[in-house]
């Protein structure tokens, strides 16, 4: 091999490598762009622009897209409570999530069915609770009992759907006290 050709074979591969190098940057760099852009939609959407409670949202995978799936956390959690997912509780939910306006065809479906068939973590919980926290501060009294009051009868329909003696439906302690958390929230 002669020197010119061992240094354009050097070059080559310097080359090869910073190009590379600058795929994965450019690639980095989309992603940043693409992450900015969701947070800026989904403070103009919410109207909160508490950046950490934004970021927890996007972190969780919630974007403008599936922002109508926020109302449904509650309603997962507390099917949850008890560490399994009855059936009825899975029906129940779907049905709250159609009354939303999200159904089948809908890009929040296939989250809600992600969340009905692995309990999600903590963290989409306290999520919500920072969503709806940061919300305390965009909304009036009224619209905030209103919403804590849907809320939280959507989520007695959940539990209530889970079980029962001769049609007289029952709350379990565990569900009772996620709901309790979860109407915290608000106060």
């Amino acid at each position: 091999m002669t020197e010119d050709s061992l240094h354009e074979h050097g070059k080559a591969m310097e080359d090869l490598f910073f190009h590379d190098v600058d795929q994965k940057l450019l690639h980095q760099l989309k992603a940043d762009a693409e992450a900015d852009k969701n947070r800026e939609s989904l403070m103009k959407a919410t109207g909160i622009h508490d950046a950490d409670v934004i970021k927890h949202l996007v972190d969780q995978g919630i974007s403008v897209e599936t922002l109508a799936s926020i109302g449904l956390i509650p309603l997962v959690a507390v099917a949850w409570a008890d560490g399994k997912m009855e059936d009825n509780e899975r029906k129940a939910v779907l049905k709250a999530a159609a009354e939303s306006g999200i159904d089948q065809n809908n890009c929040c479906y296939e989250l809600i069915l992600r969340w009905l068939n692995n309990k999600p973590s903590a963290e989409l919980v306290a999520s919500w609770k920072e969503y709806i926290g940061a919300l305390r501060g965009t909304l009036d009294a009224t619209a905030l009992n209103q919403i804590k009051a849907s809320i939280l009868d959507r989520t007695k329909r959940v539990a209530d759907s889970a079980g029962g003696f001769l049609g007289v439906h029952t709350t379990s302690a565990v569900e009772k006290e996620v709901m309790e958390d979860l109407g915290s929230a608000f106060d």
